[in-house]
């Protein structure tokens, strides 16, 4: 047909299939304060400009299309840089408010990038596009994601009006395909692009035919087309190794008592904004209550906040001299033995299930509900801490032992544990933590995380703001007690 086509690689795909281009690693950026969409982005844009640098390429006629991850490459570039005249994203993205209703939908790391839902929503993106012609084509038994049924019908509503605002109604398409119908690009679909681009890039040529011109003779194999990489190309690990050699930007914490009082209390403000901690009210409910041996055990069903149950086990033998609420990577069950020691030294013991762990685990892609936690404002880490802090001040409002210990094993429910304290100091005595990270760096440099191993860990900003050792600080002066931690070795 005589144009130019320019088909970047997509991070993580073909040439850079490797694991550091592995999408759940983009948050490691995240983690940096630095948008794990921004390398997704910027290949898409520099895409264009390498196109539009080509000798014959015309900046009026630029479209892009691609199927599945490429119809959200598609929305994403040409909604917001207008360098693109003409657009047709394939079963590619629906609604955020869609998503929550079809799991199927539920996008990975770079379709759910953090805040985005706060200043956008994909049917929004999809009007950016007025008055540019755009085709939007979904299959109808899509056998993925994004069904025409119901991925369609709210990218038009929101799209409708505000192309008819230009007077531009009918530069707005869309194409549902039936036969095959499922997550394709195959024929039909093409042929409605085709039909697209002709319709406002060809109208002076009478010989153009939006049917496909066969053309398997002419193409290439993997082989073929591969193109020779630098050695050390980047990828979302080493950019985020990098990023994270500065960080946290301020480490410095006081030594002096006066300026430290100062330090904490603009810390903790600060690390209540990263994690977008919350102040929750418990309610607690009996579900079952037994004793035996002399030990009391108690089943509660905690009502945190307006939006959140979790669940509990308290156990208590006689007059106990202190609380410890117990949390632990692999949920309350991994750790009886220890409540069994501990109630056998006077303890009472709370152990519980925060967001994400044990019964609150949920049961399917947990991980994706993280990230669309995160897209619409909130974090994962931030209503886990502040789950633990609020159950902290209702065994204290019980008249229970004291301020309660936080006891946490794995790395994951230690740096929850941690941020908890740092937030509440009246209720929390302090912190014991098995197994914790002495670093968060060790979540990119040693342990290489992707996002749907530790979907807390990797908050927005937080190593920007605080590693391990700025989080103990901010409980100081109540006891921090690493336990064969990373950091340590051994006990301290």
């Amino acid at each position: 047909r005589g144009m130019l086509v320019l088909n970047p690689e997509w991070l993580g795909m073909g040439q850079l299939s490797g694991d550091g281009y592995r999408h759940g690693r983009m948050n490691q950026l995240d983690l940096c304060g630095t948008s794990g969409l921004g390398p997704f982005y910027l290949a898409m844009s520099r895409g264009l400009d390498v196109l539009l640098a080509l000798e014959h390429a015309d900046p009026e006629r630029v479209a892009v299309s691609g199927l599945s991850g490429g119809g959200w490459q598609t929305i994403i570039i040409s909604s917001l840089d207008t360098r693109v005249k003409l657009t047709d994203p394939v079963a590619g993205y629906s609604s955020f408010r869609t998503r929550v209703r079809h799991f199927s939908d539920l996008g990975d790391s770079e379709q759910t990038p953090c805040d985005l839902a706060t200043v956008a929503d994909y049917a929004q993106l999809t009007a950016l596009m007025a008055p540019r012609p755009t085709l939007l084509t979904f299959n109808a038994k899509d056998d993925c994601c994004f069904a025409a049924d119901h991925a369609l019908p709210p990218l038009l509503d929101a799209a409708r009006p505000i192309f008819q605002l230009y007077g531009k109604e009918l530069n707005l398409r869309w194409h549902v395909n039936h036969h095959p119908g499922n997550h394709n690009f195959d024929r039909e679909n093409r042929e409605a692009f085709y039909r697209m681009l002709g319709d406002f890039f060809c109208t002076d040529d009478k010989s153009y035919s939006s049917f496909e011109i066969p053309s398997e003779m002419e193409l290439k194999t993997k082989e073929e087309v591969a193109i020779e990489l630098p050695a050390e190309n980047a990828n979302f690990q080493t950019l985020a190794m990098e990023l994270s050699q500065d960080l946290p930007r301020t480490p410095e914490v006081p030594s002096d008592a006066t300026a430290f009082g100062v330090w904490r209390q603009a810390n903790r403000a600060k690390l209540r904004e990263v994690v977008r901690a919350k102040q929750y009210a418990v309610q607690g409910e009996t579900v079952h209550s037994e004793e035996n041996d002399g030990v009391t055990a108690t089943c509660w069903r905690l009502k945190v906040g307006d939006a959140w149950t979790v669940p509990a086990v308290e156990l208590v033998r006689g007059e106990p001299k202190g609380t410890v609420i117990h949390v632990a990577d692999a949920g309350r069950a991994s750790v009886a033995d220890e409540a069994g020691k501990l109630v056998a030294d006077g303890m009472r013991v709370l152990a519980v299930d925060p967001f994400y762990f044990g019964e609150s685990k949920i049961a399917q892609k947990d991980y994706l509900f993280a990230l669309l936690l995160a897209t619409v404002g909130d974090r994962a880490l931030g209503i886990q801490a502040s789950q633990l802090a609020a159950i902290a001040r209702w065994t204290q409002s019980r008249g229970k032992s004291g301020l309660a210990t936080i006891a946490a094993t794995g790395p994951r429910s230690s740096t929850i544990a941690l941020v908890a304290a740092g937030l509440e100091d009246r209720a929390i005595g302090g912190v014991r933590l098995r197994g914790s990270l002495g670093s968060l760096k060790e979540v990119i440099e040693k342990n290489n995380w992707s996002f749907e191993q530790a979907p807390e860990l990797f908050c927005f900003g937080l190593l920007e703001a605080f590693d391990i050792p700025q989080l103990a600080a901010l409980v100081a002066p109540r006891p921090v007690k690493f336990e064969t931690s990373s950091a340590a070795g051994g006990s301290q």
